[in-house]
C-alpha cells in the first residue's frame, strides 16, 4: 500500500493505492493462452495469405482472427492495475480507463473466497485476469476485475456489485468498513 497526494485546486486530500498483481497460476494461465492465441494468429495470417481475396473462406477466417485480436485487446485494457482509496471514492484503475464508486454508495465491503461456481454471464477467465460481467446466488449479477483469486473483495453498492483484488485486501476491507 503507497500513500499519495492528490493536488485539487482547492485542498489536498490523501490516497491510498493498493496494487493488484497476479497469483502464479493466473499468470501461468496468461502467458499459455498468450502462446496460444498467437500461434492462431500466425496460422490465420498464413491461411490468408494462400486464399484469395474475393473467396468465403477468406472472410470467414478473417473474422476468426478480428475475434482473437478482439478478445486480446478487450482483456488486456480492461484488467485492473490497482485500487485507489480516496475520502470521497473508491478508484478501480484499469488498464484504460477507470470505474469510480462514490464512497457513499457503499453498502458492504467483504472477502470473496472463490469464483469457481460463479457463472460468466460476459467476459474471460484465464487471460489477464477474471474480467466481466458474473453471476452467483449470494451477490447476483456483478462486474468482476480480479488478478487473484485468493486476495478478492465483494463490494455491495446501491445498485451494482463488483469484485475485485488487491495485494493487501485486508487493509482495504478495514478501510473501506471504516
Amino acid at each position: 500500500m503507497k500513500k499519495l497526494l492528490l493536488y485539487n485546486s482547492k485542498d489536498v486530500s490523501e490516497m491510498r493505492r493498493f496494487k493488484s498483481s497476479y497469483s502464479k497460476s493466473m499468470l501461468l494461465a496468461t502467458c499459455f493462452l498468450l502462446i496460444i492465441l498467437l500461434f492462431a494468429i500466425c496460422i490465420i495470417i498464413n491461411q490468408m495469405a494462400k486464399l484469395p481475396i474475393d473467396s468465403l473462406n477468406f472472410v470467414g477466417v478473417g473474422v476468426a482472427l478480428c475475434f482473437i485480436l478482439v478478445t486480446l485487446l478487450y482483456s488486456f485494457f480492461s484488467q485492473i492495475r490497482y485500487v485507489c482509496v480516496t475520502k470521497e471514492n473508491l478508484i478501480i484503475k484499469k488498464m484504460l480507463g477507470k470505474v469510480i464508486i462514490p464512497r457513499c454508495n457503499i453498502l458492504q465491503v467483504q472477502h470473496k473466497k472463490s469464483l469457481m461456481f460463479d457463472v460468466r454471464l460476459w467476459g474471460i477467465s484465464g487471460l489477464f485476469g477474471h474480467i466481466g460481467i458474473f453471476w452467483n446466488k449470494s451477490i447476483g449479477k456483478y462486474t468482476a476485475f480480479v488478478k487473484d483469486g485468493s486476495s478478492m473483495l465483494e463490494i455491495k453498492t446501491e445498485g451494482k456489485s463488483y469484485v475485485i483484488s488487491c495485494n493487501d485486501y485486508v487493509q482495504m476491507i478495514k478501510l473501506l468498513n471504516d
